[in-house]
């Protein structure tokens, strides 16, 4: 079984920003996304994870450049038990909402 992908606005209902800056992120930060058609993109949950583990870990490496505490914390217990409760088979919903940009 595949493991349900996410829509944009999933990806920021679970870490607490905008659709916007989710998709401000593709370009910014190198969040990995898929793009199903011209306004359809998702997200895979274990991508996203990696993403947000990487971001947690290189963010004290930075070094000289300024990094927000938003992104210089490692995702937070609920953030990572949605995750978890996304890609199990028990977490899907069916739900297909479409996208906002």
């Amino acid at each position: 079984m595949t493991e349900r992908l996410l829509t944009t606005r999933d990806v920021a209902d679970l870490l607490g920003v905008s659709p916007e800056t989710v998709l401000r992120w593709i370009d910014t930060r190198g969040l990995s996304a898929r793009r199903l058609t011209s306004r359809a993109i998702r997200y895979d949950p274990a991508e996203l994870a990696a993403w947000l583990e990487g971001r947690s870990t290189s963010a004290g490496a930075a070094g000289a450049r300024a990094v927000s505490p938003v992104h210089a914390a490692p995702p937070s217990p609920h953030v990572q038990a949605t995750l978890v409760g996304v890609t199990s088979p028990a977490g899907e919903s069916g739900d297909n909402r479409g996208e906002r940009a």
